[in-house]
């Protein structure tokens, strides 16, 4: 019966021993999983807090690209709005010269200090125009400067402008009909003189 009790006691102890360990054990597991609980709740505010920076790295780069896109697009409007300003612009150049000519070789001297009536007198014989019911008439007249040559070089640009642009018209058709124009054996050249920008 001592023996009984005996084992009984030992029974006993283990079973209390066990159970400190047991309970032992599960402290330490529980330790475990409050800390990793603790951990991946810090991870998921990090993850969080990086998926919101993201979130907003992706807005900012959105509206970056649309208002890159809305750049380019003024661009391109800008663009067709100054080569319709170029072209008006060239319109309204070649208008205020639209009743202008250049004459190309004619020798320095040949007007005699008086282009205008040179021109006005020269012209119809050159362009055999003497029949005119109107005589042509220039409004304006003046030398087109440029390099020299040489020293000899005496042939120059004359540009004139004719009062009436219907007398311009004439003199250009007279021109493309004779084809060949001189002046004392000097051979010139009658142009319109448009812009060149």
């Amino acid at each position: 019966s001592k023996r009984i009790i005996s084992k009984i006691k030992g029974s006993a102890d283990d079973k209390a021993s066990n159970s400190g360990e047991i309970k032992k054990g599960n402290n330490i597991i529980k330790s475990k999983i409050n800390e990793l609980t603790s951990t991946v709740a810090t991870l998921d505010k990090k993850i969080s807090k990086i998926a919101g920076c993201m979130g907003h790295a992706e807005k900012r780069i959105g509206n970056t690209k649309d208002a890159i896109g809305a750049m380019e697009k003024r661009m391109d409007t800008m663009q067709k709005e100054m080569h319709n300003l170029k072209g008006k612009f060239d319109d309204l150049k070649n208008r205020a010269y639209r009743a202008n000519i250049r004459l190309v070789r004619l020798p320095e001297g040949a007007e005699d200090n008086n282009p205008q009536k040179f021109l006005e007198t020269w012209l119809p014989q050159l362009l055999q125009l003497q029949d005119l019911p109107c005589r042509l008439e220039i409004e304006q007249v003046h030398w087109m400067l440029r390099p020299r040559l040489s020293p000899e070089d005496k042939l120059r640009m004359l540009v004139f402008k004719m009062l009436r642009f219907a007398d311009k018209e004439l003199i250009m058709r007279r021109t493309r009909a004779l084809k060949s124009l001189s002046y004392k054996q000097h051979r010139i050249h009658l142009f319109p003189d448009l812009s060149t920008d």
